[in-house]
């Protein structure tokens, strides 16, 4: 959250809204030439509530899943 916040306008995207809750997990990887299944592995995720998340993934691609 930290190294994103200068590219960021509006800090309170990483939060749920209309709370201090922390929305977004990264899973930084060392290496990226490392990852074995790039379009399987979970480098993000975004918890927008109501058991929706958004999940970035290593080979850049972004999904929505329901977790309920």
């Amino acid at each position: 959250m930290e190294a994103l916040k200068p590219y960021i306008g509006d800090q309170n995207v990483f939060f749920r809204p209309g709370t201090q809750q922390n929305a977004f997990q990264y899973f930084p990887q060392t290496n990226m030439g490392d990852v074995l299944s790039p379009s399987e592995t979970e480098i993000g995720i975004i918890d927008v509530g109501y058991a929706w998340k958004i999940v970035l993934y290593a080979d850049g691609h972004v999904k929505e899943v329901w977790k309920g």
